[in-house]
């Protein structure tokens, strides 16, 4: 079906698209009624791919440009797939809508319009920063849930977006060579060598299943001497998986 779709809209002679005017980038689209979608996330993105923008004039806003296929986190993060396998521009999943790398910061649904600040150069943002619609859809999605313990967002780390398992990544390499420099106690060696996921759900056990597998099939080839002290560690709040 998007296929199809997609195969439409590179033979429809789309002479609607203009602008009113060049003043903004914000001026809507001649005699099409405006549809704004804030993020980028699963629904989101969903939408975008289908909607007909031959009868709507698009706007997603997000501060992300790019759509995550999540289930892959896990897997990214110790480099089984590659990050850009994962992702899809939010341009390149309907070329006929309009993007904005912006945060929303408020909306009035009576006056039907959000206010927006870029998130590349401060110098551009004002209370002026004002996109009007008609229609408003909000997919923004969630953040990740702490469960109200203050030290579970400052000392750990989450599989949520791109940036997340690129630190993760890193931080794996990076306690295999800490501990593999001179002088380093084995007791210390045990605990930095200690990786405990919390959550026995479908990324929790993925992300505790490749990790165990980079250590056994790649990183025990570099540091055949840590081997020993590595521990995974997977902990549930229920009595099964």
């Amino acid at each position: 079906e998007d296929v199809i779709l997609h195969l439409r809209r590179n033979f429809i002679q789309n002479n609607n698209f203009k602008l009113q005017s060049d003043e903004t980038n914000t001026i809507k689209i001649a005699n099409k009624p405006r549809i704004i979608v804030i993020g980028s996330g699963w629904s989101a993105h969903a939408l975008l791919k289908i909607i007909e923008t031959d009868l709507y004039d698009v706007i997603c806003v997000s501060p992300r440009p790019y759509f995550i296929f999540t289930p892959m986190l896990a897997s990214s993060a110790v480099g089984t797939v590659e990050f850009r396998s994962i992702v899809e521009p939010i341009r390149s999943s309907n070329p006929f809508i309009r993007y904005f790398e912006c945060e929303v910061i408020d909306f009035n649904p009576k006056l039907k319009n959000i206010i927006v600040n870029n998130q590349l150069d401060q110098r551009f943002n004002s209370s002026k920063n004002i996109i009007e619609y008609d229609y408003l859809v909000y997919a923004a999605g969630a953040t990740v849930n702490n469960f109200g313990l203050d030290n579970v967002t400052k000392y750990c780390d989450f599989i949520k977006e791109i940036d997340d398992v690129k630190l993760i990544k890193k931080k794996i390499v990076d306690l295999f060579e800490l501990s593999s420099q001179p002088n380093i106690l084995e007791n210390d060696i045990k605990r930095l060598l200690t990786f405990v996921v919390v959550g026995g759900g479908p990324t929790g056990v993925e992300f505790a299943g490749e990790l165990h597998d980079l250590v056994v099939d790649e990183l025990s080839k570099l540091f055949p001497f840590l081997l020993p002290f590595v521990k995974i560690i997977l902990i549930n709040s229920g009595p099964s998986l």
